[in-house]
């Protein structure tokens, strides 16, 4: 397995990857130097936004910020295909 490195995550960025059964793209790395970075995916399925009274206003792609290291620092097993191909 590669080790997580800052370059190693921004390699990743612009990837389309099935995370928990949808299709998402990452498009921003959190803190990539860090020892807690974090993968921000984009959905590529659209949701309904609400205003800021909760009405329905329009349709966008929800995101997710997700953890690439557990809390033992180790790698998020929902991710460790991407850092067994990334190479």
């Amino acid at each position: 397995m590669s080790e997580v490195t800052p370059d190693a995550l921004r390699k990743l960025i612009g990837y389309t990857i099935n995370f928990r059964g949808q299709p998402h793209t990452i498009v921003e790395i959190l803190d990539p130097s860090s020892s807690a970075p974090q993968l921000v995916l984009r959905s590529l399925e659209q949701v309904i936004q609400p205003d800021q009274w909760g009405d329905a206003h329009r349709r966008v792609p929800a995101s997710i910020a997700v953890d690439v290291l557990n809390r033992d620092g180790e790698l998020n097993p929902e991710l460790s295909a991407l850092f067994t191909n990334a190479d």
